[in-house]
């Protein structure tokens, strides 16, 4: 998978685009009016398409697209399917794709290279072929969990590399078309040029605008703040806040700094953040659930953990409560050592139920979608209120339940880019507390 990966990535980087490209020329059955134009002009211009065709499309036609796309070898060979020979001219992109796991043929050693696909079949096939990572659930009237294609279309509905049709469903049975498969195609290329930007790592950015007090005249506010210190945030996180120049919190378990555990930001990638104009805060310094502390403990917890990130990064303003675990003892300490706490409560703030030791926020979840978190930023635009985020790990596959994806994260905050500072102002944690206590 990592292979095909890194192929595809090159390939972004080599194609050459031809110049005064006439596809409606080229395609006569292509007019510019026609729905699929701009992506049948898209796989021209790769060097993907050659030919116009717009019917039903064969097993092999499929793999060769697909293929093609990836840049696998087409070399024509013979293969280990008795039904397709090297006299076959897809033959080389139908041994390769088997080689890379992207098609397995059927039981009685035959690939059927001349029968119809499936779009369920086709959404397999593209999912394998560019690893594409999994989505939030998406209800799809007649793609079922347990289904042969089921994790293929989620992966596609949640890339918006398909939407199916009106009627709320995918038709997984329906026979390809060779439109709906140029679509399908380029949709997903468009998708990793966009995360393959290699402006976007860490050792290239450039530090986020420094907050400016004077851009608060009573709109709303947005925070992202990310519990834990995962590796994924400075991986994934962080070059994209720093893509849409909009701040963030990380709150880092102290005691993970030093620790050499690589599920977390070391010392080194602390200091980068927060060099990136990024707040760092507390979590803690060992993530334990601080109600079931004496007084002693949670004294040691944020004394311990301030002394580490202070060591790095200079003065620690603000706490993230760990297991949303809170009370008023806790909150009592806590006033001794910091300028405000997070907690957790699924309610924005405003200027009524403000309280810095008591900051409320919405958390993401693997099943969190955009239409989710769009909704809260929208009602907090409404209530010009202030609405914190709590995420976690931003991973490709989201696997783990408070995990989202960086496809879900860009989506989010190119929203937040698109409605401007006029109306929702991004803030960190103490920049926030700094409006709310003027």
């Amino acid at each position: 998978m990592k292979l095909r990966k890194l192929m595809w990535l090159a390939l972004i980087v080599c194609f050459v685009f031809p110049t005064n490209t006439k596809v409606s020329a080229k395609f006569a059955d292509v007019p510019p009016i026609h729905s699929s134009y701009e992506d049948v002009k898209y796989m021209f211009e790769k060097g993907i398409l050659d030919f116009g065709d717009t019917d039903i499309v064969t097993r092999a036609e499929v793999i060769g697209y697909i293929a093609r796309s990836v840049g696998l070898d087409g070399t024509p060979k013979n293969t280990r399917f008795k039904d397709v020979s090297i006299k076959n001219k897809y033959s080389g992109y139908i041994h390769s794709a088997f080689e890379a796991g992207i098609v397995n043929g059927f039981s009685d050693d035959t690939f059927r290279p001349n029968e119809e696909v499936t779009r369920g079949h086709a959404a397999v096939f593209i999912a394998r072929a560019f690893d594409l990572p999994h989505g939030q659930h998406v209800v799809i009237k007649d793609v079922s969990e347990g289904d042969l294609e089921y994790t293929a279309v989620q992966q596609l509905y949640a890339l918006d590399i398909t939407k199916g049709y009106g009627d709320g469903t995918f038709r997984p049975n329906n026979s390809l078309t060779r439109a709906h498969l140029i679509t399908f195609l380029a949709r997903t290329l468009q998708y990793l040029e966009k995360i393959a930007d290699p402006l976007l790592t860490v050792e290239t950015l450039r530090p986020i605008t420094a907050f400016d007090e004077s851009q608060y005249n009573g709109q709303a506010r947005i925070t992202f703040s990310y519990d834990d210190g995962f590796i994924s945030n400075y991986l994934n996180s962080v070059p994209l806040h720093v893509k849409y120049d909009i701040p963030a919190t990380f709150n880092i378990i102290a005691g993970n700094v030093y620790s050499g555990n690589e599920r977390y930001m070391d010392s080194k990638q602390v200091w980068v953040t927060h060099n990136l104009g990024f707040e760092i805060a507390s979590h803690t310094l060992s993530h334990r659930s601080l109600t079931e502390l004496s007084d002693e403990e949670i004294h040691e917890e944020f004394i311990e953990s301030k002394f580490i990130l202070e060591d790095l990064v200079g003065k620690i303003s603000t706490l993230t409560v760990p297991n949303s675990l809170y009370d008023e003892r806790v909150r009592n300490i806590a006033t001794e050592y910091f300028d405000g706490v997070r907690v957790f409560s699924r309610q924005l703030i405003t200027e009524e139920n403000y309280d810095p030791y008591w900051m409320t926020s919405y958390v993401t979840l693997n099943t969190t979608s955009f239409s989710n978190i769009k909704d809260w930023i929208d009602r907090a635009v409404a209530d010009k209120a202030w609405l914190i985020i709590m995420l976690h790990g931003v991973t490709d596959t989201a696997e783990g339940e408070y995990e989202i994806t960086p496809y879900l994260l860009d989506q989010v905050l190119q929203y937040v880019d698109q409605l401007g500072k006029e109306k929702l102002l991004p803030v960190s944690t103490s920049d926030g507390i700094t409006l709310m206590n003027r």
